[in-house]
């Protein structure tokens, strides 16, 4: 490895120990910006308002994701979590995706086994904001 791959190496390491120090994970297959922080279960609604309101490492653009943008975190070969980040829960997390054929429901993932499914957005699961880009 030479001197610049060593570089490169280091600032990605040092990057990644400062976003935990903020309490996010950042995916390196998407660049996405995951929040680590994971409140109370609540409904659909209270999550959308609650990722709107999320001000983690300062940020202020969090967001609720989108079903294919979730997905992304799955990796199918662990279990409990079936997750990328290991900091993840293995439990249910609601997306931002209205179900199109029942609107009183929404895709959420499963990630005890990284299972995709709908339910009721009455129900009680939690929430994982996602934002764009990296932490400057």
């Amino acid at each position: 490895m030479d001197k610049t791959a060593i570089r490169q190496k280091i600032k990605e390491l040092q990057d990644l120990i400062e976003e935990k120090d903020y309490g996010m994970y950042t995916d390196p297959d998407t660049g996405l910006m995951w929040s680590d922080t994971s409140p109370s279960e609540m409904p659909w609604d209270k999550a959308f308002k609650y990722a709107e309101n999320c001000r983690d490492g300062n940020f202020n653009d969090w967001r609720l994701p989108t079903r294919p943008e979730l997905i992304t975190l799955i990796d199918d070969t662990t279990s409990e979590p079936a997750c990328k980040d290991p900091e993840m829960l293995s439990s249910y997390y609601w997306s931002s995706t209205t179900y199109a054929y029942n609107t009183p429901y929404a895709w959420y993932v499963y990630f005890g086994s990284g299972f995709v499914n709908y339910y009721y957005k009455a129900s009680n699961y939690y929430v994982r904001c996602v934002r764009s880009g990296q932490p400057t």
